[in-house]
């Protein structure tokens, strides 16, 4: 009998796919992943933790979020009724007051210079109830010449620009964000539509995305401006564009970006996510969305506190994966210190800020992580097989223990299912090439745990569950599935 045991290498990779039939989906890809992302390198690698800077003074939500210069600042009410301030974090445990008396409502903002030298750079910020400020490391100013009720913020082109949701894209002189009268170049561009969102793309062009539109200026200044229509019958969904190596953004399909043709200044539409396409129902409400350059991935994050991570290598999607955080994210932002490293915050309605990519917990709470893979009928969906073993393949610094729970012919309840539990070895690493503290001097390069199976089935997979507040993040690779060839099913 053991002559006839034959092996099956399974990569993991693909993330979730929730509209491929189950008879041609990939066995690498995933049913669901909580928790869970996809590396560049591949497989499926669980997230890592985050911790709270500390609660921000005031009261209510948080506003709005930024990373400037590698410091956090984040706005928040003083008091009810009141107006709000913007704060920035120390690393010392403590936020301090950077801007007084600004407006409450939703904050977005963007990082600049105007003046081409590397000493003017300011952070700009606004919210629809009232003007833009500017806080340049010293002075907290407000721009009391443009006009109030902008939604969105952009410099481009040695230009302040200025979004309103009624569809005007308003911009200040040239070089001068205190300017905004016409004598000296500022001027207003009329959108025709709601606008939703402003990014900047390849080629030095300025996207404007509507409701049901998506627009691109171009040109330098007030004297040679040109608008362009990219799309006449869909835009974007607000405060979900960001700015990758293209635009990227949610329409009524799905995560879609903007890809620069070989015509110089042309745009076209790029749906990335058509795999799991049901996630972005009707009653998809996005809230908050930034990119991590460092993974490579794009966040967004819904009015349920449930996260999206699209990672992207190139133009291609290495897939799509889900988180679920105890702290519902309402803003968020990315930057970097000045030695280069990324910085991810986010805030919450509470008034609390966490940073990203910190920690092995949710800020204390235990990260579960769920894993379930597709079906594998081994190349013969009809053809009965008596699976023996799973030989599991995974790397990390710590040891993990993983509860594994093998189902056959698709969920079939009359075909018993028993739960495994494997721990997997901690990795170690390669000279010269792994940092210092992530591997195990007498680790193997990959743990391979094997995993005893037993069930009669034409296919079968794995569902992965982890709890913990203490091990660092792991990463499953893949499996080798042994298993005997029996009888073709019959009718």
């Amino acid at each position: 009998m053991s002559r006839n045991v034959q092996n099956l290498h399974v990569p993991f990779r693909g993330g979730v796919d929730l509209i491929t039939p189950a008879t041609s989906l990939d066995p690498g890809a995933a049913l669901l992943a909580i928790n869970y992302e996809c590396p560049i390198e591949g497989g499926y690698r669980s997230v890592a933790g985050y911790l709270a800077l500390g609660s921000v003074p005031g009261q209510g939500p948080i506003l709005g979020v930024a990373v400037w210069k590698g410091e956090p600042y984040a706005i928040r009410q003083i008091n009810p009724g009141s107006t709000a301030n913007l704060y920035r974090w120390t690393g010392a445990s403590t936020w301090v007051e950077a801007g007084t008396e600004l407006p409450v409502g939703r904050y977005e903002f963007a990082i600049g210079n105007l003046f081409a030298t590397a000493a003017s750079e300011a952070l700009y910020m606004v919210c629809p109830n009232g003007k833009p400020f500017e806080w340049d490391g010293t002075t907290f100013a407000q721009l009391t010449g443009a006009q109030s009720g902008a939604s969105y913020i952009r410099v481009h082109k040695n230009h302040l620009f200025l979004g309103f949701e009624a569809g005007s894209l308003q911009h200040s002189a040239l070089g001068d964000p205190t300017d905004w009268t016409t004598d000296s170049g500022a001027g207003e561009i009329g959108a025709q539509d709601q606008i939703s969102g402003l990014a900047l793309a390849p080629g030095g062009v300025l996207v404007m995305f509507g409701r049901d539109s998506i627009q691109a200026l171009y040109g330098s200044s007030s004297e040679d401006w040109e608008l362009r229509s990219l799309s006449a019958n869909t835009g974007a969904r607000a405060y979900t564009v960001a700015e990758m190596r293209q635009p990227i953004f949610i329409n009524e399909r799905g995560v879609t970006n903007l890809e620069a043709t070989e015509v110089f200044g042309d745009f076209i539409q790029s749906d990335l996510t058509r795999q799991v396409q049901p996630l972005f129902s009707n009653d998809y409400r996005p809230v908050c969305a930034c990119v991590s350059k460092e993974r490579s991935q794009y966040m967004v994050w819904d009015d349920t506190g449930r996260g999206l991570r699209v990672t992207i290598s190139g133009n291609q999607v290495l897939g799509v994966t889900t988180t679920e955080f105890p702290h519902v994210p309402t803003t968020c932002a990315v930057g970097e210190t000045i030695g280069g490293d990324e910085v991810a915050v986010f805030g919450d309605a509470a008034g609390n800020v966490f940073r990203l990519d910190q920690g092995t917990s949710f800020n204390g709470a235990a990260i579960e992580s769920t894993l379930v893979t597709a079906f594998n009928h081994c190349g013969s969906p009809t053809a009965r097989k008596r699976f023996r073993r799973v030989f599991l393949e995974s790397v990390g610094a710590d040891s993990v223990d993983l509860t594994v729970l093998p189902s056959f012919d698709y969920d079939d309840w009359q075909i018993a299912r028993h739960f495994r539990s494997a721990e997997t070895l901690a990795a170690g690493g390669r000279w010269g090439f792994s940092d210092w503290d992530g591997f195990v001097w007498d680790g193997p390069y990959q743990s391979e745990t094997p995993i005893s199976i037993s069930g009669t089935a034409v296919n079968i997979n794995l569902s992965f569950h982890h709890s913990s507040a203490v091990n660092a993040p792991h990463t499953i690779r893949g499996y080798t599935l042994h298993y005997t060839p029996r009888r073709l099913r019959r009718g």
